[in-house]
């Protein structure tokens, strides 16, 4: 199997670029966890697979940094980080269940829980 590295980089660019017709819905979505941040709450962040590692580097962008060293931190809870519990609860009951088991044991009101699906 040969890889097209050029094919790649055209797919790729082009997928970035159709963000710009994206960005209300960006800039409502950044509007949201600014507002939880402001009122004391957390982002809880969920992912299956690759986007676990996705939702674990933006929830490590929202607490640290980003692009403003000056930037108040936005308190984040990546519902997949406990391995001993995902994977009890996977045996004992049903991996369908555990995010909302994780939202009852961790969500508060006024939390936002922000779902990623990169597949």
């Amino acid at each position: 199997m040969h890889f097209d590295f050029n094919n790649y980089i055209s797919k790729t660019s082009k997928a970035i670029l159709s963000l710009k017709q994206e960005e209300a819905k960006i800039k409502k979505i950044a509007d949201e966890i600014l507002k939880v941040r402001n009122k004391g709450n957390k982002v809880l962040l969920a992912g299956n697979g690759g986007s676990c590692a996705d939702v674990e580097h933006f929830g490590g962008e929202l607490i640290c940094t980003f692009s403003k060293r000056n930037r108040n931190p936005i308190s984040t809870q990546v519902l997949t980080n406990h391995s001993a519990a995902i994977t009890a609860w996977g045996n004992d009951f049903n991996f369908k269940t555990y995010f909302e088991r994780q939202i009852e044991a961790n969500g508060k009101k006024g939390d936002l829980l922000i779902v990623l699906s990169t597949g």
